[in-house]
């Protein structure tokens, strides 16, 4: 299983210590893929941050080419996820479209 977390915030360092909280708790054979958006708030301290990182989360995910198997959005409040789970477009090495039950 392949398991992309997406950490909201661009601050490289957070993402590394996310990434390796992630391996450490992840099952054997779990590969664990860390990123971050391209753009966006180095820390999201409020809403307008927290608005930002949505757009900035959203435009990563629809610019990451890679598969994967699984999304954990790793940020309090999980900014972008009601967009992600509006969105009409669902990669997944698994699924090319959503599944029935997606929200």
């Amino acid at each position: 299983m392949r398991i992309l977390v997406l950490n909201p915030n661009t601050t490289a360092s957070m993402t590394a210590s996310i990434r390796a909280i992630a391996e450490a708790s992840a099952s054997p054979g779990t590969e664990i893929v860390a990123t971050e958006p391209l753009w966006g708030p180095e820390s999201i301290e409020g809403h307008f941050e927290g608005y930002l990182s949505a757009a900035a989360v959203l435009d990563r995910l629809a610019t990451y080419d890679e598969p994967f198997d699984a999304l954990v959005m790793a940020g309090f409040g999980e900014p972008g996820r009601e967009g992600r789970r509006n969105s009409s477009t669902y990669r997944s090495s698994t699924s090319p479209s959503p599944p029935p039950s997606w929200p």
